[in-house]
């Protein structure tokens, strides 16, 4: 990639959030793991993680293109353990089906995210190759 590829895509604003969209899915899906991991796990309290918030809260800092994109960048994710549910005798909070649903879920949102990315720089490349 070009130095002036770099630093458009350091400035862009979609980029960035899809950027930190991927790592909070990817953590996601690690909690979702470590979850259905520990489904009979007498009083083991599920997993969640929280970074649309965190995204959410950068978006709306504003500034110009560059502030807006490092927010983002630095959005905090957050991940905490669900502790007032139960859904089985011994206490434990996971529920298969709905781990499942939530991976797949998941699964899309990071394919989605993916292919938007490979667009972005699809169109990046073109621009540096045809200077439009």
């Amino acid at each position: 990639m070009g130095r002036n590829m770099l630093d458009a895509l350091h400035r862009d604003v979609t980029w960035a959030t899809l950027e930190y969209g991927m790592r909070g899915q990817a953590q996601r899906e690690n909690a979702i793991a470590v979850n259905v991991d520990n489904a009979n796990t007498p009083h083991y309290k599920r997993l969640e993680v929280d970074f649309l918030s965190g995204l959410k809260e950068a978006l709306a800092s504003g500034g110009d293109r560059t502030q807006l994109s490092q927010a983002v960048r630095s959005g905090s994710t957050r991940e905490y353990v669900i502790e007032d549910e139960s859904f089985n005798n011994d206490e434990n909070s996971v529920d298969i089906a709905a781990e499942m649903g939530l991976l797949a879920r998941n699964s899309v949102d990071r394919a989605t995210s993916y292919s938007l990315m490979q667009k972005k720089l699809r169109t990046y490349k073109m621009v540096m190759r045809d200077g439009r």
